[in-house]
Protein backbone atom coordinates (compact mmCIF):
# COMPACT_ATOMS: atom_id res chain seq x y z
CA UNK A 1 0.00 0.00 0.00
CA UNK A 2 1.23 3.51 -0.84
CA UNK A 3 -0.56 5.77 1.49
CA UNK A 4 -0.52 9.38 1.14
CA UNK A 5 -3.99 10.32 3.05
CA UNK A 6 -2.22 11.57 6.41
CA UNK A 7 -4.43 14.94 6.11
CA UNK A 8 -7.15 12.50 6.77
CA UNK A 9 -5.73 10.07 8.87
CA UNK A 10 -2.23 9.30 10.23
CA UNK A 11 -0.87 5.83 10.21
CA UNK A 12 -0.46 5.23 13.41
CA UNK A 13 2.68 5.13 14.62
CA UNK A 14 4.42 2.13 16.73
CA UNK A 15 4.98 3.97 19.46
CA UNK A 16 2.00 4.97 20.20
CA UNK A 17 0.46 1.18 19.66
CA UNK A 18 3.14 0.23 21.88
CA UNK A 19 1.79 2.77 25.09
CA UNK A 20 -1.39 2.19 24.23
CA UNK A 21 -1.03 -1.58 24.71
CA UNK A 22 1.54 -0.91 28.04
CA UNK A 23 -1.46 1.07 29.23
CA UNK A 24 -4.18 -1.48 28.65
CA UNK A 25 -1.96 -4.15 30.21
CA UNK A 26 -1.05 -2.53 33.21
CA UNK A 27 -4.14 -0.07 33.30
CA UNK A 28 -7.42 -2.30 32.80
CA UNK A 29 -10.24 -0.66 34.12
CA UNK A 30 -10.10 -2.54 37.82
CA UNK A 31 -6.93 -1.27 37.98
CA UNK A 32 -8.17 2.32 37.09
CA UNK A 33 -11.02 2.09 39.72
CA UNK A 34 -8.42 1.65 42.69
CA UNK A 35 -6.48 4.42 44.61
CA UNK A 36 -3.19 3.45 42.14
CA UNK A 37 -5.11 3.51 39.14
CA UNK A 38 -6.91 7.01 39.70
CA UNK A 39 -3.03 8.45 40.64
CA UNK A 40 -1.73 7.21 37.65
CA UNK A 41 -4.70 8.28 35.11
CA UNK A 42 -4.54 12.18 36.31
CA UNK A 43 -0.66 11.85 36.46
CA UNK A 44 -0.87 10.63 32.85
CA UNK A 45 -3.17 13.49 31.67
CA UNK A 46 -0.78 15.91 33.77
CA UNK A 47 2.12 14.97 31.37
CA UNK A 48 -0.06 14.94 28.45
CA UNK A 49 -0.91 18.51 28.92
CA UNK A 50 2.59 19.68 29.79
CA UNK A 51 4.14 17.89 26.16
CA UNK A 52 0.76 19.57 24.41
CA UNK A 53 1.55 22.56 25.80
CA UNK A 54 5.51 22.53 24.83
CA UNK A 55 4.00 21.49 21.34
CA UNK A 56 2.37 24.34 20.43
CA UNK A 57 4.65 26.81 22.80
CA UNK A 58 2.10 27.42 25.46
CA UNK A 59 1.63 26.82 28.96
CA UNK A 60 -0.03 23.48 30.80
CA UNK A 61 -2.86 25.74 32.04
CA UNK A 62 -3.48 26.87 28.69
CA UNK A 63 -4.32 23.44 27.73
CA UNK A 64 -8.03 21.27 27.35
CA UNK A 65 -7.79 18.02 25.99
CA UNK A 66 -10.37 17.37 23.82
CA UNK A 67 -10.87 14.16 21.80
CA UNK A 68 -10.56 15.88 17.89
CA UNK A 69 -10.09 19.67 16.12
CA UNK A 70 -13.99 19.65 15.70
CA UNK A 71 -14.18 19.60 19.21
CA UNK A 72 -12.19 22.68 19.93
CA UNK A 73 -13.12 24.49 17.74
CA UNK A 74 -16.80 24.05 18.70
CA UNK A 75 -16.04 24.70 22.04
CA UNK A 76 -14.88 27.76 21.52
CA UNK A 77 -17.73 28.84 19.02
CA UNK A 78 -20.06 27.88 21.70
CA UNK A 79 -18.04 29.62 25.05
CA UNK A 80 -17.46 32.32 23.26
CA UNK A 81 -18.58 35.81 24.77
CA UNK A 82 -20.86 36.89 21.72
CA UNK A 83 -23.70 39.93 21.59
CA UNK A 84 -26.56 40.47 19.60
CA UNK A 85 -25.27 42.39 16.37
CA UNK A 86 -22.20 40.38 16.80
CA UNK A 87 -19.75 39.13 13.76
CA UNK A 88 -17.16 36.57 12.57
CA UNK A 89 -14.32 36.49 9.94
CA UNK A 90 -14.34 32.66 8.09
CA UNK A 91 -12.32 31.94 5.46
CA UNK A 92 -13.31 30.05 2.37
CA UNK A 93 -11.11 27.45 2.63
CA UNK A 94 -12.45 26.05 6.30
CA UNK A 95 -13.04 22.15 6.59
CA UNK A 96 -16.81 21.57 7.71
CA UNK A 97 -16.24 21.57 11.07
CA UNK A 98 -14.50 24.88 10.69
CA UNK A 99 -17.73 26.35 8.97
CA UNK A 100 -21.07 24.41 10.84
CA UNK A 101 -20.69 26.42 13.89
CA UNK A 102 -21.13 29.80 11.75
CA UNK A 103 -23.74 28.80 9.86
CA UNK A 104 -25.67 27.64 12.77
CA UNK A 105 -25.07 30.85 14.55
CA UNK A 106 -26.03 32.67 11.68
CA UNK A 107 -29.50 30.96 11.90
CA UNK A 108 -30.15 30.22 15.31
CA UNK A 109 -28.70 33.63 16.82
CA UNK A 110 -27.96 36.22 13.96
CA UNK A 111 -23.99 36.17 14.15
CA UNK A 112 -23.09 37.82 11.10
CA UNK A 113 -20.91 35.70 8.77
CA UNK A 114 -18.19 37.30 6.18
CA UNK A 115 -16.33 34.66 4.18
CA UNK A 116 -12.88 35.55 2.64
CA UNK A 117 -10.12 34.31 0.37
CA UNK A 118 -8.04 32.08 2.39
CA UNK A 119 -4.94 34.21 3.82
CA UNK A 120 -1.73 32.50 2.46
CA UNK A 121 1.34 34.82 1.24
CA UNK A 122 0.16 34.49 -2.08
CA UNK A 123 -3.25 35.49 -1.50
CA UNK A 124 -2.77 38.02 0.68
CA UNK A 125 -4.35 39.60 4.02
CA UNK A 126 -5.96 42.25 2.48
CA UNK A 127 -9.74 41.19 2.47
CA UNK A 128 -9.82 40.33 6.12
CA UNK A 129 -7.93 44.16 6.74
CA UNK A 130 -10.70 45.76 5.41
CA UNK A 131 -13.10 43.86 6.90
CA UNK A 132 -11.62 44.35 10.34
CA UNK A 133 -11.61 48.14 9.26
CA UNK A 134 -15.21 48.05 8.14
CA UNK A 135 -17.25 46.64 10.42
CA UNK A 136 -16.48 47.08 14.24
CA UNK A 137 -19.00 44.29 15.24
CA UNK A 138 -16.72 41.88 14.38
CA UNK A 139 -15.30 39.65 17.28
CA UNK A 140 -13.39 36.49 15.77
CA UNK A 141 -11.24 35.23 12.96
CA UNK A 142 -11.82 31.55 12.53
CA UNK A 143 -9.25 30.63 9.88
CA UNK A 144 -6.86 27.04 9.72
CA UNK A 145 -3.33 27.10 9.74
CA UNK A 146 -3.13 24.93 6.96
CA UNK A 147 -5.71 24.52 3.74
CA UNK A 148 -7.39 21.39 4.06
CA UNK A 149 -8.24 21.95 0.30
CA UNK A 150 -5.01 23.17 -0.83
CA UNK A 151 -2.07 22.79 1.19
CA UNK A 152 -1.47 26.49 1.46
CA UNK A 153 -0.10 28.05 4.77
CA UNK A 154 -1.66 31.33 6.37
CA UNK A 155 -0.14 33.83 7.40
CA UNK A 156 -1.69 34.04 10.97
CA UNK A 157 1.31 36.52 12.57
CA UNK A 158 -0.30 38.80 10.04
CA UNK A 159 -3.80 38.67 10.61
CA UNK A 160 -3.13 38.57 14.39
CA UNK A 161 -1.61 41.97 14.27
CA UNK A 162 -4.06 42.90 11.81
CA UNK A 163 -7.08 41.96 14.38
CA UNK A 164 -5.52 42.94 17.50
CA UNK A 165 -6.09 46.48 17.17
CA UNK A 166 -9.57 45.97 16.68
CA UNK A 167 -9.91 43.49 20.01
CA UNK A 168 -10.35 40.82 18.17
CA UNK A 169 -9.68 37.07 18.98
CA UNK A 170 -8.31 34.20 16.03
CA UNK A 171 -9.39 31.02 16.27
CA UNK A 172 -6.84 28.70 14.57
CA UNK A 173 -7.54 24.87 12.94
CA UNK A 174 -4.62 23.50 13.02
CA UNK A 175 -6.12 20.02 11.98
CA UNK A 176 -3.34 20.04 9.12
CA UNK A 177 -0.58 21.85 10.68
CA UNK A 178 0.05 20.03 13.72
CA UNK A 179 3.11 17.22 13.04
CA UNK A 180 4.51 18.69 10.25
CA UNK A 181 4.87 22.95 9.90
CA UNK A 182 6.28 24.51 12.99
CA UNK A 183 3.73 26.02 15.54
CA UNK A 184 3.95 28.52 18.28
CA UNK A 185 1.15 30.39 19.30
CA UNK A 186 3.03 33.49 21.00
CA UNK A 187 4.70 34.12 17.47
CA UNK A 188 1.59 33.12 16.02
CA UNK A 189 -0.32 35.91 18.18
CA UNK A 190 -3.59 33.71 18.26
CA UNK A 191 -6.26 33.58 21.12
CA UNK A 192 -7.02 29.92 20.53
CA UNK A 193 -5.33 26.74 18.66
CA UNK A 194 -7.28 23.71 17.92
CA UNK A 195 -5.28 20.78 17.18
CA UNK A 196 -5.94 16.71 16.79
CA UNK A 197 -3.25 13.71 17.75
CA UNK A 198 -4.54 11.44 14.53
CA UNK A 199 -3.24 12.53 11.58
CA UNK A 200 0.01 14.06 11.05
CA UNK A 201 1.06 13.43 14.61
CA UNK A 202 0.39 9.69 13.60
CA UNK A 203 -1.56 9.20 17.45
CA UNK A 204 -4.33 7.57 17.36
CA UNK A 205 -7.93 8.70 17.11
CA UNK A 206 -10.33 10.44 19.34
CA UNK A 207 -7.73 12.44 20.46
CA UNK A 208 -6.69 16.34 19.97
CA UNK A 209 -5.91 19.77 22.37
CA UNK A 210 -7.16 23.00 22.61
CA UNK A 211 -4.85 25.74 23.81
CA UNK A 212 -6.38 28.79 25.32
CA UNK A 213 -4.34 31.89 25.51
CA UNK A 214 -4.45 32.35 29.62
CA UNK A 215 -6.51 35.55 29.37
CA UNK A 216 -9.33 33.87 27.78
CA UNK A 217 -9.64 31.17 30.35
CA UNK A 218 -11.81 33.21 32.35
CA UNK A 219 -13.45 35.11 29.61
CA UNK A 220 -15.29 32.31 27.86
CA UNK A 221 -18.36 31.09 29.06
CA UNK A 222 -18.31 27.03 29.97
CA UNK A 223 -20.18 25.55 27.44
CA UNK A 224 -20.71 22.20 29.37
CA UNK A 225 -19.45 21.07 32.41
CA UNK A 226 -19.21 17.80 34.14
CA UNK A 227 -16.98 16.45 37.37
CA UNK A 228 -13.59 16.60 35.10
CA UNK A 229 -14.19 20.55 34.92
CA UNK A 230 -14.04 21.36 38.96
CA UNK A 231 -11.49 21.44 41.80
CA UNK A 232 -14.38 20.68 44.01
CA UNK A 233 -17.80 21.03 44.69
CA UNK A 234 -20.49 20.11 47.03
CA UNK A 235 -23.34 18.31 44.93
CA UNK A 236 -26.35 21.21 45.55
CA UNK A 237 -24.96 24.27 46.76
CA UNK A 238 -20.68 25.44 45.29
CA UNK A 239 -18.31 24.37 42.95
CA UNK A 240 -15.05 25.62 42.38
CA UNK A 241 -13.80 25.34 38.46
CA UNK A 242 -10.24 24.42 37.62
CA UNK A 243 -8.08 27.72 37.54
CA UNK A 244 -6.94 27.00 33.75
CA UNK A 245 -8.22 25.59 30.44
CA UNK A 246 -9.15 22.29 32.21
CA UNK A 247 -12.21 23.61 33.64
CA UNK A 248 -13.47 22.86 30.02
CA UNK A 249 -13.47 19.27 29.76
CA UNK A 250 -16.19 17.54 31.42
CA UNK A 251 -15.66 13.99 32.03
CA UNK A 252 -13.81 10.63 32.24
CA UNK A 253 -11.47 10.23 28.83
CA UNK A 254 -9.62 7.33 27.60
CA UNK A 255 -6.51 6.54 29.43
CA UNK A 256 -5.50 4.06 26.22
CA UNK A 257 -5.99 6.91 23.95
CA UNK A 258 -3.73 9.63 25.95
CA UNK A 259 -1.21 7.29 26.26
CA UNK A 260 -0.79 6.95 22.77
CA UNK A 261 -1.26 10.74 22.13
CA UNK A 262 1.35 11.27 24.64
CA UNK A 263 4.00 8.64 23.06
CA UNK A 264 2.97 10.22 19.66
CA UNK A 265 3.91 13.25 20.84
CA UNK A 266 6.92 12.67 22.23
CA UNK A 267 8.32 10.85 18.95
CA UNK A 268 7.19 13.75 16.75
CA UNK A 269 9.34 15.99 19.01
CA UNK A 270 12.57 13.30 19.25
CA UNK A 271 12.44 13.43 15.41
CA UNK A 272 12.75 17.29 15.42
CA UNK A 273 9.67 19.27 13.69
CA UNK A 274 12.40 21.07 11.77
CA UNK A 275 13.57 18.34 9.94
CA UNK A 276 10.55 16.55 9.47
CA UNK A 277 9.11 19.26 7.74
CA UNK A 278 12.50 19.84 5.48
CA UNK A 279 11.78 16.17 4.50
CA UNK A 280 8.32 17.34 3.46
CA UNK A 281 8.96 20.15 1.61
CA UNK A 282 12.04 18.24 0.11
CA UNK A 283 9.86 15.40 -1.21
CA UNK A 284 6.82 17.48 -2.01
CA UNK A 285 9.34 19.28 -4.58
CA UNK A 286 9.82 15.94 -6.29
CA UNK A 287 5.98 15.57 -6.53
CA UNK A 288 5.08 19.05 -7.60
CA UNK A 289 7.36 18.36 -10.28
CA UNK A 290 6.38 15.30 -11.31
CA UNK A 291 2.84 16.43 -11.36
CA UNK A 292 3.17 19.53 -13.44
CA UNK A 293 4.54 17.40 -16.37
CA UNK A 294 1.72 14.79 -16.23
CA UNK A 295 -0.28 15.51 -19.51
CA UNK A 296 -3.95 16.97 -18.26
CA UNK A 297 -2.75 17.41 -15.07
CA UNK A 298 -3.10 20.89 -13.21
CA UNK A 299 -2.29 21.51 -9.96
CA UNK A 300 -4.68 23.89 -7.68
CA UNK A 301 -2.09 24.01 -5.21
CA UNK A 302 0.79 27.03 -5.77
CA UNK A 303 3.93 24.92 -7.25
CA UNK A 304 6.32 27.18 -4.85
CA UNK A 305 4.37 28.40 -1.76
CA UNK A 306 6.34 30.53 0.10
CA UNK A 307 5.41 28.48 3.13
CA UNK A 308 5.33 24.63 2.42
CA UNK A 309 3.50 21.57 3.52
CA UNK A 310 2.96 18.32 2.49
CA UNK A 311 -0.66 18.92 1.12
CA UNK A 312 -1.32 19.06 -2.57
CA UNK A 313 -4.46 19.39 -4.54
CA UNK A 314 -5.10 18.78 -8.70
CA UNK A 315 -7.49 18.75 -11.23
CA UNK A 316 -6.84 15.58 -13.60
CA UNK A 317 -8.50 16.19 -17.12
CA UNK A 318 -11.77 14.64 -17.78
CA UNK A 319 -11.78 12.27 -14.73
CA UNK A 320 -14.22 12.46 -11.69
CA UNK A 321 -12.08 13.04 -8.40
CA UNK A 322 -14.49 10.29 -5.85
CA UNK A 323 -14.34 7.63 -8.53
CA UNK A 324 -10.54 8.51 -9.35
CA UNK A 325 -9.75 8.17 -5.84
CA UNK A 326 -11.42 4.88 -5.70
CA UNK A 327 -9.80 3.58 -8.75
CA UNK A 328 -6.74 3.81 -7.43
CA UNK A 329 -7.04 2.46 -4.27
CA UNK A 330 -8.86 -0.65 -5.51
CA UNK A 331 -6.70 -0.99 -8.51
CA UNK A 332 -3.02 0.01 -7.41
CA UNK A 333 -3.39 0.00 -3.24
CA UNK A 334 -2.71 3.90 -3.62
CA UNK A 335 -4.49 5.98 -0.84
CA UNK A 336 -5.64 9.36 -1.55
CA UNK A 337 -9.00 11.66 -1.08
CA UNK A 338 -11.11 13.46 -3.20
CA UNK A 339 -12.15 16.72 -2.31
CA UNK A 340 -15.86 17.07 -2.01
CA UNK A 341 -17.64 19.67 -3.86
CA UNK A 342 -14.78 20.24 -6.01
CA UNK A 343 -12.75 18.41 -9.06
CA UNK A 344 -9.51 18.03 -6.93
CA UNK A 345 -7.47 14.93 -5.85
CA UNK A 346 -5.40 15.23 -2.71
CA UNK A 347 -2.70 13.77 -1.56
CA UNK A 348 -0.58 14.32 1.77
CA UNK A 349 3.06 13.51 1.44
CA UNK A 350 4.75 13.00 5.07
CA UNK A 351 8.17 12.16 6.12
CA UNK A 352 7.07 8.14 5.99
CA UNK A 353 6.80 8.64 2.46
CA UNK A 354 9.45 8.69 -0.02
CA UNK A 355 10.33 9.60 -3.65
CA UNK A 356 8.90 5.49 -5.03
CA UNK A 357 6.03 6.21 -3.11
CA UNK A 358 4.92 9.55 -5.81
CA UNK A 359 6.43 7.45 -8.94
CA UNK A 360 3.80 4.75 -8.08
CA UNK A 361 1.04 7.88 -7.88
CA UNK A 362 2.04 9.16 -10.94
CA UNK A 363 2.21 5.41 -13.15
CA UNK A 364 -0.97 4.77 -12.13
CA UNK A 365 -2.33 8.19 -12.65
CA UNK A 366 -0.97 7.68 -16.22
CA UNK A 367 -2.94 4.97 -16.98
CA UNK A 368 -5.69 7.06 -15.63
CA UNK A 369 -6.95 4.00 -13.69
Amino acid sequence: MIYLNHGSMGQTLPESVAAMRAWETENGPEVWGSPDGWKKSTELEDRLREEAARFVGGDPGEIALTGNTSEGVSLVAFAFPWQPGDAVIVTEEEHHSGTLPWQYFERERGLKVHWVPFPSREAGVEPIARLLRDDPAIRLVCVSHVSWMTGAVAELAEVSRLAAPHGVAVLVDGAQAVGQVLVDVRELGCQFYAFPGHKWLRGPEGTGGLWIERPWVDKLKLAGIGWASVSACDRKTTYTLHPGARRFEQGTASGLQQAGFLAALRQYRSLGPARVLEQISALRRYAVEKLSALPGCRLATCPAPARPSGLLSFFLEGQDPALLATGLWEKHRVVVRSIPGTDRIRISLHYTNTREDVDRLLAALAGRT
